[in-house]
């Protein structure tokens, strides 16, 4: 059977030649007016011995770039913040050993680390203890299991397909598929040798979204001639179609939809009620920023039934020599999660080539919107693109998808929009807006609007949102501005706007809420309700 010893307490951490007893998840964030990330850090830990069954080391996430010892013996380097991976320590944890992973927080010339300054630090870390046949974590650190649903004319069915490591004569693989009462659903044996089959599921219980987020569970156990259990797994999922309409129009199992996003950024507090806050202000979908991604927080989506469309982190002029890394990363991003239903897309870069593109772009991103699509058919591709670039440019049709920023003006938002769409008539288009909400909802075409988080600088602060003149009802200038760089200008946009109810349906009391578990002080949140108050009388 499978065992999981969660590592996360008890590191001793080293920055400057000072040490501290830390706990995992722990990071070093940039001050304000730092160019950079420090340059090297180091966490150790000590590690009990371990005398029986296969041993992997698995760090959920360490930014940016790592370096993993045992015993003062490198294990390997990994290029990327956001994703899982490990290595296997069978033999070094037979005795007592020491851990180390030395993180390099300095620009790299071949790695990806998203726009901006990333966060240098480790997410989590565990030892994931087997028999000698197990499902291999060798694809790119993934589960070694791949389930599918899908439908077949009325049928439908889930495909599976299990990647075995040292399988043995008699070894059979054992499937379940639960209720969430715990009655057995569907079952199938293979053999370990059989990689790849299916299950007829008939008429499933759908996952729905947050009308009726409806989960399995699905097992798997890898059981020996002797009737022991060598590795075993369990995991979520959900029968569900998304699919995104020609000329507009986005269904979910066949029901019509709006999708109405977020983009959603780490945040200390509890995930959860982040989350659910989310789905109170009248939210269905989330764009996470990168760092964000995690099996906890996709489980969550899952859970709730929101929409994720999960973004890597490439952002800005696509390089030749980072490429490579490029590959890496998304590789890993689409097979580590490809088990969750919310999953609906996977937007591969942020603003390829910056505002007028690049033909190096164009290569890029339509090599790894290749791979992405060959690697999983079943979920859409997207970029996002800024509103400078030119509505002709060929970075618009590489994508299932396009996002795009559309400009702070609703004169200038209403005209590019018009423009985009009679140059681009068949494209699938969803907007990330600031402001200027009720421009989007008289265009039933786009496939999506979602409420951009991004902070402004303290030049763009009082024209991003033009929130100057009502906000002046309340709060002093500098106040206001302080409001919309702190990130709450977008939901003040939408509490303030009574065009933005068909798209948003927002409440007043909830968006508070949100905004108080964002940072907003009480007595500045206090002000605003009051203020609200007094407008719908």
């Amino acid at each position: 059977m499978r065992k999981i010893i969660d590592i996360n307490d008890s590191w001793k951490y080293t920055k400057d030649g000072v040490t501290a007893l830390v706990t995992l998840p722990h990071g070093n964030t940039p001050q304000p007016g730092e160019k950079r990330l420090p340059g090297v850090c180091f966490y150790e830990r000590y590690l009990d011995a371990v005398p029986e069954g296969r041993v992997r080391l698995e760090i959920e996430a360490a930014n940016p770039v790592s370096e993993t010892q045992i015993n003062c013996v490198k294990l390997g380097v990994h290029k990327g913040g956001c994703t899982r991976f490990g290595y296997d320590i069978t033999e070094s944890i037979r005795h007592d050993c020491v851990l180390g992973i030395t993180l390099y927080g300095s620009e790299f010339e071949d790695v990806y680390t998203g726009r901006g300054l990333p966060r240098a630090g480790i997410r989590a870390a565990r030892l994931v203890i087997t028999g000698e046949c197990r499902f291999s974590p060798g694809d790119y650190s993934s589960e070694g299991l791949y389930v599918t649903p899908f439908r077949a004319g009325d049928e439908w069915h889930l495909g599976i397909k299990a990647l075995v490591e040292s399988p043995a004569p008699g070894a059979k693989i054992v499937y379940k598929l639960k209720c969430p009462s715990g009655e057995v659903y569907r079952s199938k044996e293979c053999a370990v040798s059989e990689t790849e089959t299916y299950i007829s599921c008939g008429s499933p219980h759908l996952w729905k979204g947050i009308d009726d987020p409806y989960l399995y569970t699905f097992t798997a156990d890898i059981v020996m001639a002797d009737g022991t259990v060598s590795d075993n797994l369990a995991l979520k999922t959900g029968f569900r179609e998304f699919n995104a309409g020609d000329n507009g129009g986005t269904f979910l199992c066949a029901e019509k939809i709006t999708v109405r996003g977020t983009d959603f950024i780490e945040c200390s507090g509890d995930t959860g009620a982040g989350l659910s806050c989310v789905i109170e202000n009248g939210f269905n979908a989330v764009r996470p920023s990168p760092e964000v991604l995690s099996e906890r927080f996709l489980s969550l989506c899952d859970k709730k039934g929101l929409l994720v469309f999960a973004r890597t982190p490439f952002a800005g002029e696509a390089l030749p020599l980072k490429q490579r890394n490029a590959k890496q990363q998304m590789l890993e991003i689409i097979k580590q999660y490809y088990n969750h239903p919310c999953v609906v897309c996977l937007d591969i870069w942020d603003e390829a080539g910056g505002a007028g593109g690049t033909d190096e772009a164009g290569r890029a991103l339509s090599e790894l919107a290749g791979i992405a699509k060959s690697v999983d058919s079943t979920r859409y591709t997207a970029c996002t693109q800024s509103s400078s670039l030119p509505v002709s440019s060929s970075l618009f049709s590489v994508t299932d998808f396009v996002f795009c920023r559309l400009p702070s003006g609703e004169k200038e938002t209403r005209e590019w929009l018009e423009k985009w769409h009679s140059f681009n008539p068949e494209k699938k288009l969803a907007v990330i807006c600031e402001a200027n909400i009720a421009a989007c909802a008289e265009r039933p075409w786009l496939q999506g609007v979602f409420i951009s988080s991004r902070e402004t600088d303290d030049g763009a602060a009082s024209e991003c949102f033009g929130l100057d003149d009502r906000l002046g009802e309340v709060f002093a200038g500098e106040e206001a501005k302080n409001l919309i760089r702190a990130g709450f200008g977008n939901r003040l946009e939408v509490l303030f706007s009574p065009l933005a109810k068909p798209v948003y349906a927002m409440k007043a009391g909830t968006a508070l809420k949100l905004m108080k578990r964002a940072g907003m002080s009480d007595d500045t949140a206090a002000k605003l309700e009051g203020y609200l108050k007094s407008i719908k009388k």
